[in-house]
């Protein structure tokens, strides 16, 4: 074999590697059936290898808990029609001054990746029997029983998990990343802690969609129905999207602040329709939060800002609102102390339905400034609502690239992009070895 041909041969050894990595290996996956293979849930999840596929048809299945440790997919005939009561036991939580605490244990956890879920209802039917160890856990006989505390709640920590098309009744909080929450109907609400998470499409009621994690996506749900005990969809993480959702009826329709465990901070809140809560927006704390075309709607506050307060020190809270419909509020906006706030950016700001100067240019900016409290004003208040089925991201930053665009790059090109600068410089040195043998 001559040198040339030796060099080829590198030359495909090299290549062939970065290929062949990144080429879809099909996995031998097999079907499971419940009830006809296995008689229970957890029974084929335990037979289950990864990649399998559990189908359950019609029915209702008791089960005390799940663990999906493995990749896998669950799929029901439907949320109507194929029901899954949990009984999940109560666990020892420590103590209440004398008086033994317990919680429930979570009905379901999923601990693996790439888990599928579809097309269940999901309940739980909570115990006040005492605890089996409550034994271990009393000082007397004269002691009160036991604090049972807290509601049952499914936990996925896995990445890349999809919960679709379910109706939960328990609670449910996701903490890895990558997952997606789309098409349900929750219950209890939903708590993302996670990052790069999906929370789509979902009807909430009863309670909302808290986001403690960051640079997730919370994208077009309906809230309803948390009317004085809760926020419809409230932000304590960074970074977050929110855009598209209609939350009615609660106690604060978007809420974002600072707390313990997050800033609350470079959050964009687009595109929500906020109606009939006591406050449409809620601000207390966080930094270079963007609220833009949002629809405030017969709320009985608008916006209410105020600084966040954590061990006694006020910190100051900054926002910016620009092309959001305050109307009909009982009072638009309610501000307090330490708060840096802008109601209008790029030459434009909002529109208020209680506005009324001219517009003697015809340019659709108000000839006046609209006076919100003292020395702040929205200095260029629109005359006609804002279409917020326009709003859009790269306009709520118009001067601003939102995205990296070498952070969309998948690894596969840069290593195919390293494989042809490998053959390059390979077919170079054949080049130059051919013309010294022909010299």
């Amino acid at each position: 074999m001559n040198k040339s041909s030796v060099l080829l041969l590198v030359l495909i050894c090299l290549v062939a590697p970065c290929v062949a990595l990144f080429l879809p290996v099909k996995a031998v996956s097999n079907t499971l059936v419940v009830p006809d293979d296995y008689s229970t849930i957890g029974d084929a999840i335990r037979a289950a290898s990864e990649g399998d596929l559990i189908i359950v048809k019609k029915g209702t299945y008791q089960e005390q808990t799940l663990i999906i440790d493995k990749p896998l997919s669950l799929e029901g005939a439907g949320a109507e029609e194929t029901i899954i009561t949990f009984h999940p036991p109560l666990v020892f939580a420590g103590w209440h001054s004398v008086v033994p605490m317990y919680t429930y244990d979570k009905p379901l956890r999923i601990y693996a990746e790439n888990v599928e879920i579809s097309g269940f209802t999901l309940s739980a039917e909570l115990t006040t029997e005492a605890p089996a160890d409550l034994a271990n856990h009393t000082l007397g006989p004269c002691d009160p029983p036991f604090i049972a505390v807290g509601g049952a709640q499914i936990l996925s920590t896995g990445n890349n998990t999809i919960i679709r098309r379910n109706t939960i009744k328990t609670g449910l909080s996701i903490e890895g990343s990558y997952q997606a929450i789309v098409e349900n109907t929750l219950a209890s609400g939903v708590g993302c802690y996670g990052s790069n998470n999906k929370i789509v499409s979902n009807l909430v009621t009863g309670s909302g969609i808290e986001v403690g994690g960051f640079s997730n996506q919370i994208l077009a749900n309906a809230i309803v129905g948390a009317y004085k005990i809760h926020s419809g969809i409230q932000v304590n993480g960074d970074a977050n999207i929110i855009a598209g959702n209609n939350v009615t009826n609660c106690n604060a329709g978007l809420t974002v602040y600072r707390g313990y465990s997050g800033v609350g901070s470079n959050n964009v809140f687009y595109g929500n329709r906020l109606t009939k809560n006591v406050y449409g927006i809620a601000v207390s704390g966080g930094n270079n939060n963007t609220f833009f075309g949002n629809e405030l709607l017969n709320n009985s506050i608008g916006v209410k800002i105020e600084p966040a307060i954590l061990d006694s020190d006020q910190l100051e809270t900054n926002a910016t609102f620009h092309h959001n419909n305050f109307i009909g509020s009982i009072q638009q906006v309610s501000l307090l102390t330490c708060a840096v706030v802008f109601f209008d950016a790029n030459g434009e700001g909002n529109y208020w339905s209680d506005y009324t100067s001219l517009d003697g240019d015809g340019d659709g900016i108000g000839d006046t400034p609209y006076i919100i409290n003292g020395n702040l004003r929205d200095n260029k208040p629109l005359m006609t609502p804002y279409d917020i089925s326009k709003a859009a991201l790269s306009d709520a930053f118009p001067d601003t690239a939102m995205v990296n665009p070498l952070s969309t790059v998948p690894l596969v090109i840069v290593v195919l992009a390293a494989a042809v600068v490998i053959g390059a410089g390979l077919l170079v040195c054949l080049k130059k070895r051919g013309r010294s043998l022909i010299t």
